[in-house]
This record gives C-alpha cells, structure tokens and sequence, in this order.
C-alpha cells in the first residue's frame, strides 16, 4: 500500500544516513560584523578520527568547531554531511543529524542551582523519552554509571553537591562527565583543559581517549597545549589568522612546526 511504500522510500534511506561517515568542509569563508574570521577553509572528517585543532588565542580554533558542529552557517563555501550539503537537508532530519554531536564549550552552560548527578545526567536527555527526562529530575536513573565516572574524575565526593559550590576546574570536568556520559557519535570539545592543573590535564585526556574508544566515536578538540595534542590525538590541524596552516599526522609535527604556528 501507499503507506509501505513510503517507508521504503524514506524510512529506510533515512536510517542509513544517519550512520556518521563524513563531514567535508569546502572552500569556506565566515565573518562577524564584516570581519572575516575563518578564510578559505577545506577540510574532511572521517568516521572515529581523533582530531586535535592547535593555535594561539584568536586563531579561529572555536569557530571552526562551530562550523563543524553546524552551529554556524559558512558566509562561503560548502558543508557537507555524509555527501550532503548540511544547509540544505531538512528541518527534522537536520534535528536528528544534530543527536549524533556533542558539543563541549570553554564555558560549561551548567545551571548553577542544579545537583551534579543531575547536571550530568543531561547527557542522557537524547537517548530518553520526555517522560524519563522529567522522572529523572526527582529520581536519578543512572546514579551507578554516573558515580562512576565521577570517582574516574576523582569527584566522587561531589555528586550531590550543587554546581555553583564547584571550581572552574571542577565544572570543567562536570562539563566532560556529561559528554562522557552522552555516548555521542560526534565528540567536539573547546578547549577541554581550561582551568585544570598538569597532572588533572593529562587525566581528562586520558579519559576523553577511553570514552573515544568506548562510544565508537569522532572526536575533534581544540588545545593551547602542542606538546599534549601530539601525545593524545593521530591528526593535528594547525590555525593561524583564520587559516588552517597545516594538517598533518601527529607523528609528523615536529619542533619547527610548532614554532612556525606559534611565532
């Protein structure tokens, strides 16, 4: 019947798509108030890449995630998912292909009245119905995970605690807790060690590698550390004035790439 064949034609086609493969930026201009912020910008992302964006302060590092996190639509050029042109799939599936990420900004959005266990179980919203969603406000349904990854965090102690009582660093790393607990397809993360000391640094990144391994995932962040970029991540993309200056494997970024980025 009508109604078959409808499923056949899109259902179906739908679900494919939603199978992350790709996102290729191509030829891409951005500007904010007439300032041209990111010039002449290609690049592709594949599947379960683990992608670290390097540059000084004011290189385009965020924008370009925003860019690739489509939160931002290019004033030139083209951005494409899975061979798509991104601006121009429809509305509802738009919503969809907008499940599949998680976006981690340098200042975590966390309401400051809320619990943690509470702001982190926000990770889940996605994945639940709206029903589970507002249950879960008055009775915590992952409690076991979420202690979890605390104790992971070495925040275990924080778990009832309200957001606002936390340090920057703390709330940094409630931020990674809920991406940690999103099981996103599509990790994109600003800046992930603002606020955080060496040792609790190489901690998060660790735990951002395992969850990456975990979740089967892409994951794209920026850095103002080089010498960690090279440690924990295979591609290295290095920015510039709103350039992309390099994009390159990690094991081939040595000493004068870093100071060409950085002079």
């Amino acid at each position: 019947n009508t109604n078959h064949f409808y499923y056949i034609l899109h259902i179906k086609p739908y679900n494919q798509f939603m199978q992350f493969e790709e996102i290729n930026i191509v030829n891409v201009d951005f500007f904010i108030d007439k300032k041209k912020i990111l010039k002449n910008i290609n690049l592709k992302i594949k599947k379960n890449e683990k992608i670290a964006v390097i540059g000084s302060s004011g290189s385009g590092k965020t924008q370009l995630l925003h860019m690739i996190s489509f939160f931002s639509k290019p004033d030139k050029g083209i951005i494409s998912f899975n061979e798509k042109n991104f601006w121009e799939i429809n509305s509802s599936l738009i919503k969809q292909i907008r499940k599949l990420f998680f976006f981690v900004p340098q200042t975590p959005p966390l309401p400051i009245k809320q619990s943690v266990i509470n702001a982190i179980q926000a990770g889940y919203i996605n994945q639940w119905s709206l029903i589970k969603v507002i249950f879960s406000l008055f009775f915590p349904i992952r409690k076991k995970q979420i202690t979890s990854i605390l104790k992971e965090l070495k925040l275990e102690d924080k778990l009832y605690e309200n957001i606002e009582s936390l340090s920057g660093g703390e709330k940094q790393c409630i931020s990674l807790a809920r991406l940690f607990a999103a099981n996103a397809k599509i990790m994109i993360i600003d800046e992930p060690l603002n606020s955080l000391d060496l040792s609790r640094s190489e901690l998060v990144l660790k735990l951002i590698t395992k969850y990456f391994k975990i979740n089967d995932s892409t994951l794209i962040s920026s850095l103002h550390q080089p010498l960690l970029a090279k440690k924990y991540f295979n591609r290295i993309i290095g920015m510039k004035k709103g350039q992309i200056i390099f994009d390159l494997e990690a094991k081939e970024i040595n000493k004068k790439k870093f100071t060409e980025l950085y002079s």
